[in-house]
């Protein structure tokens, strides 16, 4: 079963037991009519050890580059897993006329869709979750596909700005016992690599990043498939992500002029107080 929602069901089950005492969510959604999320959650913390040995597994298996683009983590319950990673690559040339520590700009570069797929689940190929109690090995694909600097570009648009509006869900996420969970990452200029999941999404934003995701994986393996459509299709999504509020703390409250840092805050008003007193007597 997947790491996500295992995690999930036990903070739901442990957070009954100590209800009164400390802060909890609610978590019957469906009876209480609550929607589910419509944007991406915080990946959990690999706090245990059982959490930290399946990611190290799927890291080993599936993680054979450096998306310094985006990537997409696919989880399954049951089924084996799968990565799709957008990348870019120095050319040979290029690096040779470069020094090491020169910036190399976007359009000097190449980019790649890379999809790496384990053959079996790798939660259960390990000894502690399956029945021989024994590690399995697993063998993974790989396919690469080279793109355009203009499909990598808007992938990394659409999972950056999607990504900007990951937070903690209003509800509990306890909603059955399989499914699926989807990561998202990206590298963003001024936030550095950020990431968030959904699970099972039934609509909404997140079941259309998902769709997405899947629609990338398969144009991997679709040589002759032109990249125009799948670029428009990016485009429209994007359309749909609502912008980011500005935090308060870089809105600058207006001023009539300047500021005393040792002024009396009441002062004003004491002072419309004592105008007003005055013109009674």
């Amino acid at each position: 079963m997947n790491q996500s929602f295992i995690l999930t069901v036990l903070v739901a089950v442990h957070g009954l037991s100590i209800a009164g005492e400390f802060y909890e969510v609610e978590y019957n959604r469906e009876t209480k009519g609550l929607a589910l999320p419509d944007h991406l959650i915080p990946v959990g913390p690999h706090l245990h050890a059982w959490q930290r040995n399946y990611r190290r597994r799927i890291e080993d298996h599936l993680f054979v580059t450096n998306p310094d683009v985006a990537q997409y983590l696919v989880m399954p319950s049951f089924g084996p897993e799968s990565c799709v990673s957008i990348r870019s690559e120095i050319p040979k040339d290029v690096a040779e006329t470069q020094d090491h520590f020169d910036y190399i700009s976007s359009e000097k570069r190449k980019y790649f869709i890379t999809v790496t797929r384990a053959s079996e689940s790798l939660w259960y190929s390990m000894d502690e979750n399956n029945d021989e109690k024994k590690t399995r090995r697993v063998e993974t694909s790989r396919i690469d596909r080279e793109i355009s600097l203009e499909l990598a570009g808007a992938i990394q648009w659409v999972w950056g700005r999607m990504l900007h509006h990951t937070r903690v869900p209003s509800s509990a996420l306890v909603d059955g016992f399989d499914g699926c969970t989807y990561e998202f990452s990206a590298r963003v200029v001024g936030l550095r690599d950020v990431s968030g999941e959904t699970w099972s999404p039934e609509g909404g934003l997140t079941a259309e990043i998902v769709a997405l995701g899947d629609k990338i994986s398969a144009f991997a393996s679709e040589r002759g498939t032109p990249e125009k459509p799948l670029i428009k299709e990016l485009a429209a999504f994007e359309a749909k992500i609502p912008d980011v509020d500005v935090s308060n703390v870089f809105i600058v409250p207006p001023s009539e002029g300047p500021v005393d840092p040792f002024a009396d805050p009441e002062a004003p008003e004491k002072t419309k107080q004592n105008t007003a007193a005055d013109s009674t007597r």
